[in-house]
């Protein structure tokens, strides 16, 4: 590690060879990835991915380990995270700056703020919640949520931090609970680098090949696309993937039972999780994504399908926003079911001229996003004047 570079000890629940963790994980990879030849990154995570017991194959837990993409990783096992082992994380080396990703966790988060208020080491902490304070995602588990919020407040826990926004509506949700007096960056996530080249996919009339990529949950709102696709009363062939782990066993066994409801010609298959390399060769198969999502900060699957030319029919709770009208897809809000289900019969009868227009646009707006000179330069400046 280069001892002139700033180090930035980076906390977040899982990382890479994670993936189940979802969208926190790409974002922090991208954001090291991109930044590594400016900051030594020191990153604090769990030897196992999300709702798995076995820890990761060739990792090596409970020490520093250097990794070849240039930043260095402590994997904690289950029998070591703790309080006081994460004590002496922050105490034994000297950093510049502490990065928190989540709002909520208790080890990644609450942990290591608990333990420099109890050290009394003043140092820049930057917060990243990744999206836990929107409107739609505080609805899940809501009193507990807002219950902590208020105590969090009161108690002024969360004071000294700078806040990391992804978006400006990210940074109003900032505002409305901590008060007009917070410092916040806005920095955007940054895709993956190299977006594939646009790949034409055969669209027959009356066939429609659809896939919802996420964690099922209740955040993510399979069970409406679901039920959207069981009133749908149309003919033809629809085929509709699920692709993600089961984050939520009750939410996915009421999924389950409306799939089971589904007209014959619906084919409804759950392939599970898969590792995000494999993700831009499986988006090739599919005609659209439908991902009705009560929130997202950024939703990585969205650019990716969009970069893949596979338009999206999403909500309208998503930075990506006015896509009818550059033929990239839909953005409609969660409410409004009936235009849910005639996008559906839409993209159902389309043929191959209307979709190839449809798949440019989204290819087209895919590539402003990869290219937009303005989201490296904020992360640049992100942990700069902290």
């Amino acid at each position: 590690m280069n001892p002139s570079k700033k180090k930035i000890l980076l906390f977040i629940d899982w990382f890479t060879p994670g993936f189940r963790g979802g969208g926190p994980i790409r974002s922090c990879f991208n954001l090291v990835g991109f930044l590594k030849d400016t900051y030594d990154f020191h990153i604090v995570t769990r030897n196992t991915d999300l709702g798995q017991n076995v820890p990761y194959a060739d990792v090596e837990g409970d020490k520093w380990t250097d990794n070849p993409g240039g930043f260095r990783v402590f994997y904690f096992s289950n029998s070591r995270l703790s309080i006081n082992n994460i004590r002496k994380i922050i105490k034994n080396e000297k950093y510049d700056i502490i990065y928190l990703n989540s709002f909520f966790s208790v080890y990644f988060t609450l942990t290591p703020l608990l333990v420099l208020k109890f050290l009394r080491r003043p140092m820049p902490m930057l917060l990243a919640p990744r999206g836990m304070l929107g409107t739609g995602a505080l609805k899940i588990k809501s009193f507990k949520k807002h219950l902590f919020i208020f105590v969090a407040g009161i108690t002024g826990f969360y004071k000294g931090i700078t806040w990391h926004a992804t978006t400006d509506e990210e940074k109003d949700s900032i505002v409305a609970i901590f008060g007009k007096k917070s410092r916040i960056k806005i920095a955007a996530n940054l895709p993956a680098p190299g977006p594939m080249p646009f790949h034409q996919r055969v669209k027959n009339k009356n066939e429609l090949s659809l896939f919802f990529l996420s964690r099922i949950s209740p955040k993510k709102n399979l069970l409406s696309a679901l039920a959207w696709l069981k009133n749908l009363n149309a003919g033809g062939k629809v085929r509709f993937d699920i692709i993600g782990p089961v984050d939520d066993n009750g939410y996915w066994r009421e999924c389950l039972k409306v799939a089971e409801q589904l007209p014959a010609g619906i084919i409804f298959n759950h392939i599970g999780a898969i590792p995000p390399g494999d993700i831009p060769g499986i988006i090739r198969n599919y005609h659209f994504l439908l991902l009705p999502t009560l929130h997202e900060n950024y939703g990585h699957v969205i650019v990716e399908s969009l970069a893949a030319g596979c338009p999206v029919i999403i909500s309208n709770c998503t930075p990506w926003r006015g896509l009818e009208d550059i033929h990239a897809g839909w953005d409609i809000p969660l409410q409004d079911e009936e235009k849910f289900r005639m996008v559906l019969l839409k993209c159902l009868g389309m043929d191959q001229k209307e979709f190839d227009i449809y798949s440019q646009g989204a290819f087209q707006y895919a590539m402003n996003i990869v290219r937009n000179p303005g989201v490296k330069e904020q992360n640049l400046k992100l942990f700069s004047n902290l």
